[in-house]
Formats: structure tokens, C-alpha cells, sequence
């Protein structure tokens, strides 16, 4: 049998994995219910303080086509926040490349690493 990785449990587990405060950030309103159960679950593994914040506007820029706009408006949403910050879907990764002095957990990030993990165990067990 192979693992399978969920992308965005990923993420949850990586941005709370020392407890603390971690702030994640979501632009697709539809989103909400499903991601704040994602990341209070991981939380309450670890104990850690998570806070949930939508981004006004950046979905609407992201269904118009309008991603340059969509990533600024993530990346100004994210910069000052307190603790990790975790942009919650895979569409919002390009922001944290404007934000190299403090870049945010993304989706395809801890993935990666996750993968990366499950493979190297796999490997130590086959």
C-alpha cells in the first residue's frame, strides 16, 4: 500500500505543529467552513491558538483572471500578522514569494515536504 497525503492536512499539521499562534488566511469564501475544521483539528493536537481570516476581494480578483492583484492583496493581508501564517489554498502560494522577509506556510510547500517524508519512511520500512 502507498500513503496517501492530503495537501491541505499537510499544511494544517505543519503550521501547527509547536502550538502557538498561527494565523491562516483563505480567499475563496466557500472555503471557510471546511478549512477552519482542517486547522482546529490540527490545533487541537498541539494546542495551538489558530485565528482565521479571509482576504476581501482576493477571490474576486482570482475568478476575474486578475492573479498579480490576487497575490498582492494575500500579501498584504499577510504582512505584520502574528505567529505562522498559513495561506490555506493551493491558489494563494505566489503571494509568499512577496513576502521574503517573513514568507508563509503554503499548500504546495508542506506538501512537498510531506511527500518527502512519507516517501523516505516508506523507503527505511520497504
Amino acid at each position: 500500500p502507498h500513503p496517501v497525503l492530503r495537501a491541505d492536512a499537510a499544511l494544517a499539521a505543519a503550521a501547527t505543529r509547536t502550538g502557538g499562534e498561527v494565523t491562516v488566511l483563505y480567499a475563496a469564501p466557500s472555503t471557510r467552513a471546511s478549512t477552519w475544521k482542517l486547522f482546529s483539528e490540527a490545533a487541537a493536537q498541539t494546542g495551538a491558538d489558530v485565528g482565521l481570516y479571509g482576504v476581501p476581494g482576493a477571490w474576486a480578483l482570482f475568478q476575474e483572471g486578475r492573479f498579480e492583484e490576487y497575490h498582492a492583496a494575500i500579501a498584504k493581508a499577510a504582512r505584520g500578522r502574528r505567529g505562522r501564517v498559513a495561506l490555506a489554498q493551493a491558489s494563494m502560494a505566489p503571494a509568499a514569494a512577496l513576502l521574503p522577509e517573513a514568507p508563509p506556510l503554503t499548500v504546495p510547500g508542506t506538501a512537498v515536504m510531506a511527500a518527502a517524508r512519507a516517501a523516505l519512511q516508506h523507503r527505511k520500512m520497504g
